[in-house]
């Protein structure tokens, strides 16, 4: 039986690819390769925005409604709102590369599954509440039963033991 395909965040395999060009221990992308065939992914360097580069953030774009609509992706450097082409690149992905299931980047703008600040505007230091990053929100828009973790919970003890069993079970 061949084993189960895992979306990883790519900066979480060592790879060059974060907005800061800082480069992450690959000890963990080495463990997880024995359970998973692991498929890197950096939304951020799909998109085109290099490495390294201006850092991006979430934004709310309205003060009335709390839904996740509400919420844009900005570059403040460069006043780029990146939204509806990184949902459609994250859409786009996610679709052609069917998954057993995620690991993702903890508070990422891109990747994290919660926890990424929400700022009040592009050039404000104010944060005004906490939401997925754009390609997590994907992966839980298209994908919500399957099975998705951050760094961040897969280092605390059993966490990668019951993660593998998640996926397994999922792939099944």
């Amino acid at each position: 039986m061949s084993k189960p395909v895992v979306i990883i965040s790519q900066c979480l395999t060592g790879a060059v690819c974060r907005w800061d060009a800082l480069q992450l221990d690959a000890c963990l992308y080495e463990s997880l390769q024995a359970h998973f065939t692991l498929i890197p992914f950096c939304p951020e360097l799909a998109l085109g925005l290099g490495c390294p580069r201006p850092t991006i953030r979430l934004i709310r774009k309205f003060f009335n409604t709390e839904t996740s609509d509400n919420i844009e992706l900005v570059q403040p450097q460069t006043g780029r709102v990146l939204t509806a082409n990184m949902d459609a690149l994250c859409e786009s992905f996610l679709r052609s590369h069917p998954a057993d299931g995620y690991i993702l980047k903890y508070k990422s703008p891109s990747c994290g599954l919660t926890n990424v600040k929400v700022y009040m505007g592009a050039q404000s230091k104010e944060i005004c509440g906490f939401e997925s990053g754009r390609f997590a929100a994907a992966v839980r828009r298209l994908y919500p039963n399957a099975p998705a973790i951050d760094d961040f919970r897969l280092a605390q003890p059993g966490a990668i033991e019951e993660f593998v069993e998640r996926v397994s079970k999922y792939k099944r």
